[in-house]
């Protein structure tokens, strides 16, 4: 049984809309993303891993990458988010905003994947609870 619980989130920055699983958005609009992690379960939660791959009409935007535990990195179109441990019920955040560029498709869908281990057993990789981006007309 999957004891955490991951999700994306998202918030247009330029309508200064809240965190929802869903928003609306323009071509060069501001979109903040949250990545979420939460054990729920009973055991301790170890090298816990979270990726997150940018897609192409997401261009982030430099030194908003903020992670409220553990280390996160931009490796090209990946971020990357290692956290040591949760304990259970701790949860964790990252945080990073990017323009959007105009894109002929909609919605904008943003998934992550995430692994741990629990006494020394690998779990995952799981696919976190997504959110979506859906273009507003002008």
């Amino acid at each position: 049984m999957n004891c955490a619980q991951a999700a994306v989130y998202v918030c247009n920055k330029t309508e200064g809309s809240g965190w929802s699983s869903a928003d609306c958005y323009q071509a060069g609009d501001t979109a903040g993303i949250k990545l979420d992690i939460c054990n729920n379960g009973n055991e301790e939660m170890v090298q816990i891993s979270v990726s997150h791959m940018i897609r192409d009409y997401l261009l982030v935007m430099p030194n908003t990458l903020k992670a409220e535990q553990g280390d996160a990195s931009l490796l090209f179109q990946l971020v990357r988010w290692r956290i040591a441990s949760l304990k259970p019920g701790e949860s964790a955040a990252l945080f990073f905003e990017a323009k959007i560029r105009d894109v002929a498709h909609s919605p904008i869908s943003l998934t992550a994947s995430y692994t741990f281990q629990t006494f020394h057993k690998l779990h995952g990789p799981y696919q976190a609870q997504g959110a979506a981006l859906e273009k507003r007309e002008p």
